[in-house]
């Protein structure tokens, strides 16, 4: 029932081979696992889709998404009624699926009614000329053996599916992430915070895959211009008038704003000039709590005035070796509304427990570039400003030191070309 993982790419290799000039846009279709980091006024709503930022991030930005189509808690039934459209709608070139937990503990459900779900889901991206990845679910560590079995008995359904179907790609995340699938399900250790959320460690491991799996299909770098039509006021990290906020110290470029979690942590913050004449800020991050969570946040308010497309931030940083109980760090966007609610996406979140971002070379930094999902306006909705927020946690007593380089801004189309 564990299908070998190399496999992944015989399959993708075999059943499809599309142009190279095809723009490399993502549309993740299923339940929280989908989903981007996104809450409401009220901090609800809160879910996670690291591993494909991961995936992106691993790859020169080459994937970005071009929605969000993820509901949190979902059947299969409600994804594919209610964003199955709205996500072929938007013209990615890969449709990536993943859904089935949600089923396994809902009554009337069977594996043979979720694949017909799956199956819909990947025949459409097919007639519209879109690729479909299919993931196996990982299910859950918690499940009873007849949920296990249903788990199982699903991802069988949609590996055969898979060979079957020319066209159809699978992504086999079940036998990525588990060490054991019956008669009960071990999950790889430290991937999942919950047992069925992937974590830090997890999003990084599955977003590498993805990223081999993405490049075997031919994916190239759609037209997004990095820096151009940058909005972010300041970028090159100029002058020294920026507010430092409670309990940091040092200096902070022009138009920029420090702020820290609690009372527990603090940062020095300072400019530095690299030998390429660029400038990047330095943040010393330190905490004192001793199980605590403390981190530190950069932002800046741009006022905007939009009612369509979407916004995306992004950032360089290097973390310096050395660096102790680093839990995350992150690029973020926030929109936020006419009507006083906002919604925020962002790239490499952590969590709660524990994370390994600890695992940088001795022998020098670990270089991330991160970039945020596109975050969409939505139908009917208007932004009054975009908040753009750079941040990092540690996670108990600790420190980092990360370098973050080109930041940036900008507007988004609400369907990036594709095909």
């Amino acid at each position: 029932m564990r299908p070998i993982l190399f496999t992944i790419l015989a399959l993708a290799l075999a059943h499809i081979a599309p142009a190279k000039d095809a723009p490399a846009t993502l549309a993740p279709l299923g339940d929280s696992r989908t989903a981007i980091i996104a809450f409401d006024k009220a901090g609800l709503n809160r879910t996670t889709l690291c591993h494909f930022n991961w995936a992106n991030a691993l790859n020169q930005q080459k994937y970005p998404c071009t929605g969000v189509f993820g509901i949190s808690g979902a059947t299969s039934d409600t994804i594919i009624s209610t964003m199955l459209d709205p996500a072929l709608a938007s013209n990615p070139r890969f449709l990536v699926i993943l859904m089935g937990v949600n089923d396994v503990r809902s009554p009337g459900f069977s594996s043979d009614h979720t694949m017909a779900n799956i199956a819909k889901a990947a025949d459409m991206a097919l007639a519209r000329g879109i690729t479909p990845i299919v993931c196996t679910d990982p299910g859950s560590e918690h499940y009873l053996p007849a949920h296990v079995a249903f788990i199982n008995d699903l991802n069988s359904r949609i590996a055969d599916y898979c060979t079957r179907t020319k066209g159809a790609v699978l992504f086999d995340i079940a036998a990525l992430a588990s060490t054991q699938r019956a008669p009960s399900i071990i999950l790889q250790p430290g991937w999942f915070y919950d047992g069925i959320h992937l974590q830090t460690l997890g999003a990084y491991k599955v977003g590498v895959a993805l990223a081999a799996l993405l490049d075997s299909l031919g994916a190239s770098a759609p037209d997004f211009p990095g820096l151009a039509g940058n909005i972010l006021g300041n970028p090159g990290f100029t002058g020294t008038a920026g507010k430092l906020g409670e309990g940091n110290t040092g200096v902070l470029p022009d138009l920029f704003t420090g702020g820290r979690d609690n009372a527990n942590c603090s940062s020095a913050f300072s400019v530095n000039a690299r030998p390429d004449g660029t400038n990047e800020l330095v943040v010393d991050l330190k905490t004192t709590a001793q199980n605590g969570l403390g981190g530190m946040r950069v932002s800046q308010v741009i006022p905007v005035a939009e009612k369509a497309g979407g916004f995306q931030a992004g950032v360089q940083v290097e973390i310096d070796p050395g660096s102790v109980n680093l839990a995350d760090v992150r690029a973020e966007v926030t929109l936020v509304f006419t009507d006083g609610t906002f919604a925020v996406a962002y790239d490499f979140d952590g969590t709660q427990k524990r994370d390994t971002i600890s695992a940088i070379d001795a022998g020098g930094p670990l270089v991330l570039t991160l970039q945020s999902p596109v975050n969409l306006v939505g139908e009917g909705r208007e932004v009054k400003s975009v908040k753009f927020v750079l941040g990092a946690r540690v996670l108990g007593q600790g420190n980092a030191v990360l370098r973050f380089r080109n930041p940036w801004c900008r507007k988004a189309p609400a369907s990036p070309a594709a095909n």
